[in-house]
């Protein structure tokens, strides 16, 4: 029975290649954050694989090893290689320290080389020719053989993907933000919804806001992405107006949330950048 289970996953992969996708294998954090180690301009550099962060960034480290500063004409990474990636100098920061990684590809890189990404297995699949005929419908079938069911996302600008989401029968969109620890609500979607919250002793950091921030906490009892309902969760509520998400945020505004690591995670989640669609496992 285990191998049956395994064949439509190992017939995806097959369709995958078939297609000029290249695997590549991924490192998951115990904070649910994938990275690889690739090699830009020569040299090893942690990246992070962050579908929450807009444009493909470096750190200023990274940068001054650089020919140009709004490029990396070589990067690296498994057996693909891309040139000439689009880049800004940032610095990378949470909490006003350093992060782990040099390197952060961006929604940018993953929507121009049609990435998928499987959470549950840590691989990314990237096209090195993404203006090469693909079958959409091959790759549609494989993921719906594995029991996945896809949800549509929306691309706003600048470049992020938002899913519809349905909590306690109040609709809104979420960031899906493979960046984020954990799933979290902006306090003002909480309030509309009705949900009740508790204080946490815990405190949450992020690269939009300064020093960390207290949140609550609240049990979703009931909510779904699209249509494919999920199981109970709780999750962190908080203003998120300074993270550009919220009713209060002139960025996305009608983002009232995040979608994290730990739910692509447990729902054994692909992301198809090149469809526009989030395949997940219902636990229903």
């Amino acid at each position: 029975m285990a191998g049956l289970a395994r064949a439509p996953e190992a017939k995806l992969r097959a369709t995958l290649e078939a297609q000029g996708y290249v695997s590549i294998a991924l490192r998951r954090t115990g904070q649910h954050h994938w990275f690889l180690f690739g090699q830009v301009a020569g040299r090893r550099r942690s990246c992070l694989i962050d579908t929450g962060w807009t444009y493909t960034s470096v750190s200023p480290v990274v940068a001054q090893h650089l020919s140009s500063t709004n490029r990396i004409e070589r990067l690296k990474l498994g057996k693909l290689q891309l040139d000439n990636i689009p880049i800004r100098v940032v610095e990378l920061q949470v909490n006003g320290q350093p992060t782990g990684y040099d390197v952060v590809l961006g929604c940018d890189l993953l929507l121009a080389h049609q990435a998928l990404i499987d959470f549950g297995r840590a691989r990314l699949y990237l096209r090195p020719n993404p203006a090469t005929g693909i079958s959409r419908d091959a790759l549609a079938a494989g993921l719906a053989a594995t029991g996945r069911k896809a949800v549509s996302l929306q691309l706003l600008n600048p470049p992020v993907l938002a899913v519809p989401a349905t909590v306690h029968g109040v609709g809104t969109q979420l960031l899906v933000d493979s960046g984020a620890m954990w799933s979290c609500l902006d306090a003002e979607f909480a309030r509309r919804a009705t949900l009740s919250t508790a204080a946490s002793v815990q405190r949450l950091s992020g690269p939009g806001a300064n020093g960390q921030r207290n949140f609550a906490v609240a049990d979703l009892a009931a909510w779904s992405l699209g249509s494919i309902p999920l199981a109970g969760r709780s999750v962190a509520v908080l203003d998120l107006a300074d993270w550009g998400l919220g009713p209060r945020a002139t960025l996305f505004p009608r983002v009232e949330g995040i979608l994290g690591g730990a739910e692509l995670l447990t729902t054994r989640a692909w992301l198809d950048c090149g469809q526009l669609k989030l395949w997940l496992v219902s636990p229903h």
